[in-house]
């Protein structure tokens, strides 16, 4: 596994257990609003909004890693077709 895939791979796992702590927090909310406590939903929604920031964040992190990841691929398939068109055109 290359850096690049392994940056992704995180990325896809923090952004999933990140997702999850997203929807506890919607869970979260609803209770407080269920229970009537105005200022905790307030409190909440605030840190939601955060939380939802860095799961852009995260989302844009992810989409670069997996640029990076489709770069190396393309180069490295350029890099075979060199190597083949060398042995092919000096055979030993």
């Amino acid at each position: 596994m290359t850096p690049a895939e392994h940056s992704v791979a995180i990325g896809e796992r923090h952004l999933a257990e990140h997702n999850d702590r997203v929807a506890r927090q919607l869970k979260l909310i609803a209770e407080l609003k269920a229970d009537g406590d105005a200022g905790m939903v307030a409190q909440a929604e605030a840190i939601l909004r955060d939380m939802r920031a860095f799961s852009q964040r995260v989302e844009t992190d992810l989409a670069d890693a997996r640029e990076r990841v489709r770069a190396e691929q393309e180069q490295s398939a350029q890099d075979g077709d060199k190597m083949d068109a060398v042995m092919r055109d000096c055979p030993m």
